[in-house]
């Protein structure tokens, strides 16, 4: 056990309900999104304020206008520009955006209008970063334009299939930057990725052994906590 190593767990929901359970469960952050079903939208403003009126812990807010891939258009791209500024004044205490250049690699004119519209908040990278391979330039990169946190799998749809790219990715940012592991995220994988990433925190929306499919399982990031209050070992 590493004593005194704080880890942290973020889960990812798309209703007022599903914040407040999360919150009561133990999440130390919140992402906040619609239409999770798809992998999530941007939420409206009145939603970002309503949750972050009920909140105690920092609320990230996904900025996504539609479901699909992550190349936009010009148009796309200029409204998620107006959805970042219009989540902040509704309250968000970060965003969460990403983009793919027609080339194939992080659309970075993009990314720097987040940061340029962005100031005191925290700036997330999505799993737009997992189509980009290899990964370690644009780590750099995230590093140098004023990202804090990437959310990745390592590549695959599950983070536990990634978890040696994980292991690396996590390793090569040498607490540079953030390392947010997501993707099929549960109780029975939690200490595993912990141990072998050696990351710090998980996210995810823990639905999948919840009673009512559309809201986390309080049981499942309860017992995550309590995983990262005992410590975890690391390999």
């Amino acid at each position: 056990t590493i004593e005194g190593e704080s880890t942290l767990l973020e889960v990812c929901v798309d209703s007022i309900q599903a914040a407040e359970i999360a919150q009561q469960a133990g999440a130390d952050r919140i992402e906040l999104c619609s239409v999770l079903s798809v992998g999530g939208v941007t939420p409206t403003s009145a939603l970002i304020s309503r949750v972050k009126k009920i909140l105690d812990v920092p609320l990230m807010v996904l900025i996504r206008c539609r479901a699909g891939g992550f190349q936009y258009s010009c148009e796309e791209l200029q409204m998620m520009l107006e959805e970042v500024g219009q989540s902040i004044e509704a309250g968000a205490d970060g965003v969460v955006v990403g983009a793919i250049d027609p080339s194939g690699e992080l659309d970075w004119d993009f990314l720097s209008e987040v940061v340029a519209k962005t100031t005191n908040v925290q700036r997330v990278i999505h799993r737009a970063f997992d189509q980009i391979d290899p990964p370690w330039s644009s780590i750099d990169k995230l590093v140098d334009i004023g990202f804090h946190r990437i959310l990745t799998s390592g590549g695959p749809v599950a983070a536990m299939d990634g978890i040696e790219r994980l292991t690396e990715i996590v390793a090569y940012a040498k607490n540079r930057i953030e390392i947010l592991p997501g993707g099929g995220v549960s109780a029975t994988n939690a200490e595993q990725l912990l141990e072998q990433s050696r990351c710090n925190q998980l996210h995810g929306s823990f639905r999948s052994g919840s009673q009512n499919g559309e809201l986390p399982d309080p049981i499942a990031i309860q017992s995550i906590k309590k995983l990262q209050a005992n410590g975890v070992r690391r390999s």
